[in-house]
Order: structure tokens, then C-alpha cells, then sequence
């Protein structure tokens, strides 16, 4: 992937990791959208309880199985590729799984940085390393390309 970027806000219970290998992925994201014609990895980790508010930190971040909630884990995690005209041509999602952070701590403006093991619908494996900069989040979730 050519691209990767982290969107967080300051005491949000919510993190969301982009990969993609299309260029300029923040200014799509940030422009409300996804760039065009681009194969996509996201995963959005969540965190509760006391550490609500809290910058996320290292740790292990399993996938959500059967709506079971814990304290730290991955809400979701997908893998997509969009064509020319902005439909996706393969989407699947996460079904069993792990996203690991390895950042101390992620902070605005700062790094976060990773791996992921997961288990994609159809029983595919995906697995990979990231190292996300700071994307600022857009008022409205993206939709759509930019």
C-alpha cells in the first residue's frame, strides 16, 4: 500500500486506520470521499471504560465477534477495491482476527503504527504492517470518490 493514514479526535472512543495504494488518500478523505480506482484496507478500533477518552495506545485490538463488546477492540475492518467509477469490485469484510498497535501512545498530528492478522469473508487470510500519519477527520463520513 502507497498510502496510509489514521483519523482520530482528540477524545474520541474511536480510531480509524486507512490503507490504500492510490496516492493522496488524506485529501480524498478529507475532501469527503476515496480516491478513484484504489484497493483500500480500514480498520476502526474502538475503546471503552475508563479509557474512553484516552489516546489509544499498544495493545492488541481483536476483532468484534457476535456483537461482543470489550474494553479495547476492532469494531470493523474491510478490504475493498474501487473501480474507475467509484463501485467496488471485490468487498469484504473482517470476520475473525487482530489489529495490534505498537505506538506507545497515538496522538494528533503523531504516528500510529501496527499489524493486522485477519480472516476476511471466504476464509482468505490478510495479514500486514502499517505506519499511519494523522489525517484530520471530515466533518461527514467519506462516500463516494474525490
Amino acid at each position: 500500500m502507497r498510502s496510509a493514514v489514521y483519523l482520530w479526535r482528540a477524545k474520541a472512543d474511536d480510531l480509524t486506520i486507512v490503507l490504500s495504494d492510490g496516492d493522496a488518500l488524506c485529501d480524498a478523505i478529507t475532501r469527503g470521499g476515496w480516491p478513484r480506482a484504489s484497493t483500500m484496507w480500514m480498520a476502526t478500533l474502538k475503546q471503552g471504560g475508563d479509557a474512553r477518552d484516552a489516546p489509544f495506545s499498544r495493545g492488541e485490538y481483536p476483532l468484534r465477534e457476535a456483537g461482543v463488546r470489550r474494553a479495547r477492540d476492532t469494531k470493523q475492518a474491510s478490504f475493498t477495491v474501487l473501480d474507475d467509477a467509484c463501485a467496488p469490485s471485490v468487498s469484504k469484510r473482517a470476520t475473525a482476527g487482530v489489529v495490534r498497535l505498537s505506538t506507545t501512545e497515538v496522538k494528533l498530528g503523531g504516528v500510529a503504527e501496527g499489524t493486522f492478522e485477519l480472516t476476511m469473508e471466504g476464509g482468505e487470510r490478510l495479514d500486514g504492517a502499517f505506519v499511519a500519519t494523522h489525517c484530520p477527520t471530515p466533518d461527514l463520513e467519506p462516500s463516494g470518490c474525490r
